[in-house]
């Protein structure tokens, strides 16, 4: 590069670091679903093979500028029909953390969620890098909401505001 040329990409990358985040108030109601994010999200529709069968997720994601290695997102998913993967609530919520802690690594902890959030589970996990997984993973009416954090480290405010505020709604 020119001398100088450099410049104009050093701002671009502090201006990103510096930009500030605002709390987000996220709420789907077609979804059911209501959480805290640190910045607006963004929707989209995925698919991926489960335990269950295939699953076209609705997702709403937010990832802080310039920081691929932290993401907040929902997913909602509704099962396909049959029993593949559980044919009750509770064993289809062990088929979904046996995927889970397949895909996170032995470091996989699960408690079970307070009875007034819904029949489901919280989780956490370590990352090779070290960053910080946690999620939140309900059962529902045949649909599946799974909200997950990643972090750099599990004091991070923002990832309690946002597992704590995630609500499905009866």
């Amino acid at each position: 590069m020119r001398n100088g040329a450099w410049l104009p990409l050093v701002c671009v990358a502090l201006a990103l670091g510096c930009v500030k985040e605002k709390p987000f108030a996220f709420e789907q109601p077609v979804m059911g679903i209501s959480a805290t994010f640190p910045g607006e999200p963004l929707q989209g529709i995925y698919p991926e093979d489960t335990p269950y069968g295939r699953i076209q997720w609705r997702n709403f994601s937010y990832t802080p500028p310039g920081r691929m290695d932290q993401n907040f997102h929902i997913d909602v998913g509704s099962l396909p029909p049959g029993d593949k993967g559980g044919d009750t609530v509770p064993v289809a919520l062990a088929s979904f953390q046996t995927f889970l802690a397949q895909r996170l690594g032995a470091t996989f902890t699960r408690t079970e969620l307070a009875p007034s959030r819904g029949q489901g589970f919280q989780y956490g996990a370590t990352s090779p890098t070290g960053a910080r997984i946690e999620g939140v993973v309900i059962l529902k009416g045949g649909r599946l909401y799974h909200a997950q954090g990643t972090v750099a480290a599990a004091t991070d405010p923002r990832l309690r505001t946002f597992l704590d505020s995630f609500a499905v709604r009866p």
